[in-house]
């Protein structure tokens, strides 16, 4: 197709793919502009097959572009924004603003268009069946409207069935929990993102291998450390499973991670930052004296009004009628799901906490997403005070090509994402800035992932639809 065949140099220097949601007051449609190598445009329509769109004329500068698309009779002109957005106008017809931000990475590809998803009411019961598994629930907030539908039993062979009230545990959403503390410290100037662990542990960890010292603070929680994603099994497994303070055990595990041959470039290439996390939340805990546990309570659960919140498992007796949902895991035979319950293996040791050990409500996770939502689209309704509009959008905006932010998964269609699991339960939650929404979902079963899947589908869908 035809591109900015007038233009390529100046469109090439913006090339890579740009996502936003195009809101014409019917109709919510995600777009992606891609602009390759060669300076050649094309637009798709996520919500209309993904038919790519090509460019057949207009100019493009430094500063922006004015692209013409005559299949459709459209034209986008946008101005870069010193976020690095592209912001401006979409015409057909009439003119509708639209905010592109640059979708950093193919390392999550473009998903395939979701189907459209019948009421989640429907959609979570039918789910659940289809994947046998013990219990579902998916909830969605936008402004003032919190919809939690919930489906199941709280363990498999047990009659107690879930409720919307019920705890579920979200696994490594939390990343995105401790980042947002961090956010607050650095603001205060407790912490900086630049910051090397050789200034900042080198006293602490003397034995550091010499690939970790040039490494900074985001470095680790954007993946970028080059540590490898966990610690040797055999050593992880005789952290203690529940700790009143596990600050000591946080420091002992920085320093048997840090004393690990790199699996990745530090500075640059990607591994998922379980470790990363974990020594991050140990350099605030050195700085400010308090564990994690309480940092991220009086900076994230409290404020945001997450009164759920907690760690560990869900607490459930292991008896008739338990309290919360019970994480399950495959039988020895057939599909059966076998009840863990509360016991030693109900979760990971309390030194991960960091990296993904939290639960809580559906009500208060879409709570955290909301005033992400919000902070990030610079809302009125963000919390005053919380966090600068500077901080909610560095939070979201991965490394330079990298989809990884800081406990977030910049999506091809704009939408920030993370899922979470302890190998019992599984979550997801997304917020969109666009639509200034936030959706979750949960199962008590990890390898109901599908089932998951199809409900955050619909819950997405559900929140932009609604008024």
């Amino acid at each position: 197709g035809a591109g900015c065949a007038r233009a390529a140099p100046a469109c090439a220097s913006l090339a890579g793919r740009w996502g936003g949601t195009l809101r014409t007051g019917g109709q919510d449609l995600r777009l992606v502009l891609e602009i390759d190598a060669a300076g050649v445009a094309s637009l798709v329509s996520i919500d209309q097959d993904q038919e790519r769109i090509p460019a057949t004329g207009g100019t493009c500068s430094a500063d922006g572009v004015n692209l013409v698309f005559g299949s459709v009779d459209g034209r986008l002109e946008a101005k870069q924004t010193t976020e690095g957005a592209l912001e401006g106008t979409w015409q057909q017809g009439a003119a509708f603003p639209l905010r592109l931000e640059p979708l950093i990475s193919d390392a999550v590809p473009m998903r395939a268009v979701a189907p459209q998803r019948g009421p989640l009411k429907t959609e979570v019961p039918a789910a659940r069946a289809e994947a046998n598994t013990p219990a579902l629930a998916a909830a969605w907030r936008r402004g003032d409207r919190l919809e939690i539908v919930s489906d199941g039993r709280r363990a498999m062979e047990w009659e107690t069935e879930v409720t919307d009230d019920d705890l579920w545990h979200v696994g490594s959403i939390t990343k995105s929990m401790t980042g947002t503390m961090l956010a607050r410290l650095v603001e205060r100037g407790t912490l900086r993102w630049e910051e090397t662990l050789e200034s900042a542990l080198g006293a602490l960890v003397p034995d550091m291998r010499a690939d970790y010292r040039s490494v900074s603070l985001l470095d680790l929680v954007t993946g970028r450390s080059g540590l490898p994603t966990n610690i040797a099994m055999a050593k992880f497994i005789l952290y203690p499973r529940e700790e009143a303070d596990p600050r000591a055990s946080r420091l002992q595990y920085s320093r048997e991670a840090l004393s690990m041959a790199p699996e990745g470039a530090p500075g640059a290439s990607f591994v998922y930052p379980n470790n990363g996390f974990v020594i991050a939340a140990m350099l605030a805990e050195q700085r400010t004296g308090e564990p994690w546990e309480k940092l991220v309570r009086d900076e994230v659960f409290v404020p945001l009004g997450m009164e759920s919140a907690g760690f560990g498992p869900p607490p459930s007796a292991h008896a008739s009628a338990p309290a919360n949902p019970v994480g399950h895991r495959d039988a020895l035979l057939g599909r059966r799901p076998m009840t863990v319950g509360a016991g030693p293996d109900a979760d990971n040791p309390a030194v991960l906490g960091p990296a993904g050990r939290a639960h809580m409500t559906l009500a208060d996770l879409t709570a955290f997403g909301l005033a992400h939502a919000r902070g990030l689209a610079g809302s009125p309704d963000a919390l005053p005070g919380y966090l600068t509009a500077e901080s909610w959008r560095f939070l979201h905006t991965p490394p330079s090509g990298s989809d990884y932010a800081v406990g977030w998964v910049r999506r091809a269609d704009g939408k920030s994402w993370h899922n979470g699991s302890n190998t019992l339960f599984y979550a997801e939650l997304s917020v969109s800035s666009a639509s200034i929404t936030s959706a979750a979902a949960a199962t008590n079963w990890a390898a109901a992932e599908a089932a998951v899947t199809r409900v955050m589908e619909a819950a997405e869908q559900e929140a932009v639809s609604s008024r």
